[in-house]
């Protein structure tokens, strides 16, 4: 039995659970705040029945009703025990990702290299460098590796001239 259901449709509130629900939420000025468990990320739960449900889904839930399956709440307030509905907004995932203080997300919002120079290239797989930086590292390298280099290009023409015969 999966213990957590944090997409799945909340059931019927019974009274029970509605005066439970309210009695772990503090309302102030702002952020309605939740005092009950908590999840290791800061988020606030609640067991219903047999499941656990987070309680700014049931907040959401309570006042505007069901909750698309494909979009999740973001916190506009960016407190993770806030319950107040006014504070939640359904998006899609990537939007809430983008919204957020994750490393990836503070790096797609990066528009200059460390450097300072714009980022004007992307390889095939989305990451972004500037190109000066990217022929200055080339430059780098093939001055390390001169030797290398031209101990390649000499035995490449070799190869090339006994074909030509």
């Amino acid at each position: 039995m999966r213990l957590w259901s944090v997409f799945n449709p909340i059931p019927d509130l019974t009274p029970k659970d509605l005066i439970r629900f309210w009695s772990k939420v503090i309302k102030s000025n702002y952020c309605w705040l939740w005092i009950g468990a908590r999840t290791t990320k800061g988020y606030g739960h609640l067991r219903i029945g047999k499941k656990m449900y987070y309680p700014h889904r049931l907040s959401f839930f309570i006042k505007y009703g069901d909750i698309d399956p494909n979009l999740t709440l973001d916190h506009l307030c960016r407190n993770p025990i806030c319950v107040n509905p006014e504070h939640l907004e359904e998006v899609n995932i990537k939007e809430n990702t983008l919204r957020g203080n994750a490393p990836s997300t503070k790096n797609s919002r990066k528009t200059h290299c460390p450097k300072g120079h714009r980022y004007d290239r992307i390889y095939s797989d989305n990451r972004r460098f500037c190109s000066i930086c990217k022929r200055q590292t080339q430059k780098q390298w093939e001055k390390n590796n001169r030797k290398h280099r031209n101990k390649y290009f000499r035995k490449w023409r070799q190869k090339k001239v006994v074909v030509a015969v």
